[in-house]
């Protein structure tokens, strides 16, 4: 299992949390070089979860998540969280980790 940047985590879903706000380079909603971009952070949120090939009521039960929260989380009815401590409890959750690439200010 890799390690979890705490810094990297809150970078990137702070980024998402940008763009599903619509403050951020809003190229979403598309294909691009073969990667499928995500028009809002419940998409995003799902589609990682579904990789994981977890239910819904599979993946709360096993990381202390409320299933109808996540649910409207999904479907873009309640917005992404707003504090750090929860956006990097769902950053671990669909286990996004984060390579260090140099310059990015993804470092540690």
């Amino acid at each position: 299992m890799f390690q979890l940047s705490k810094k990297s985590a809150d970078n990137f879903i702070t980024t998402l949390y940008k763009l599903y706000n619509g403050k951020g380079d809003n190229n979403l909603g598309e294909t691009r070089g073969g990667m499928k971009m995500y028009t809002n952070f419940g998409d995003f949120f799902s589609a990682k979860r579904k990789v994981l090939r977890k239910t819904l009521r599979e993946f709360c039960r096993e990381n202390g998540f409320d299933a109808g929260n996540i649910s409207k989380l999904e479907r873009g009815i309640l917005p992404p969280p707003q504090s750090k401590e929860k956006r990097l409890q769902y950053a671990s959750a669909i286990n996004l980790y984060f390579s260090k690439i140099k310059g990015s200010g993804t470092e540690s």
